[in-house]
């Protein structure tokens, strides 16, 4: 919004007068000037609009001068682009093939597919067949001979239970005569043959004279059975 500043006393001068559109030396000068701006103002706008419209007019007939020089142009170039579409089309036309033509050609087509196919399908099905009876064959051939694997495992049945039978008896001999041996050497036999064990109130055996003393109790191991005994006196053998 303008402000006009309009305070008096022409010798002065206020901050408004610096900040102010317009200034004016009294209040009756500032309504003055703006009476005369509001009864020019519809001159001004008058003017204006004129003003407007003639350079509109302009700017239309200068769009309207340039749009005419190009149209030519444009209708040229319109021309050209469907001339050659045209030719494009002229050129493509011998290689389009009609609807009815081309499906012939698949129909064609996939009826040849389907002979191959049956004919793959039936040499695959001879190999096959084939292929087949051959390893019925072979496995004729291999089949075992259920009679004399009978008999050679009977015979391999006998040849083992004869081998275990030796080897149970000659390990029995073996032990027999572990078992004599050990019988034999066996300190309680000699208690048979009139002999007897010495054993200390302890139990340990007594191996020499030179162990006892006068008056020590022994226990004497025969063969039927012990008794106890006290040595009353002792007859070293001099070295």
């Amino acid at each position: 919004i303008p402000i006009v500043s309009g305070v008096g006393h022409e010798t002065d001068t206020t901050i408004a007068d610096h900040v102010a559109d317009l200034r004016a030396p009294t209040p009756t000068a500032a309504a003055e000037m703006i009476s005369k701006a509001a009864y020019a103002l519809p001159g001004i706008l008058d003017d204006f609009g004129l003003r407007i419209n003639r350079v509109m007019l302009q700017v239309m007939s200068e769009r309207q001068a340039r749009f005419s020089e190009l149209q030519p142009r444009l209708n040229r170039h319109v021309e050209r682009l469907l001339l050659d579409k045209s030719m494009r089309f002229d050129e493509l036309k011998p290689r389009l093939v009609a609807p009815q033509r081309l499906l012939s050609q698949y129909e064609e087509k996939c009826l040849q597919l389907q002979q191959l196919l049956g004919r793959n399908w039936q040499e695959q099905y001879s190999s096959k067949l084939s292929l087949l009876e051959g390893l019925c064959l072979r496995l004729t051939a291999r089949k075992p001979n259920i009679e004399a694997e009978r008999e050679r495992l009977s015979q391999w049945q006998e040849r083992l239970d004869r081998s275990i039978h030796q080897q149970l008896k000659a390990h029995q001999q073996k032990f027999e005569q572990y078992a004599q041996l050990l019988h034999n050497i066996n300190p309680k036999q000699v208690l048979q043959r009139g002999f007897s064990i010495v054993y200390d109130a302890e139990g340990q055996v007594v191996q020499a004279a030179e162990q006892l003393g006068v008056g020590q109790e022994l226990q004497l191991e025969f063969a039927s059975g012990r008794a106890a005994v006290h040595v009353k006196s002792l007859n070293l053998k001099e070295q």
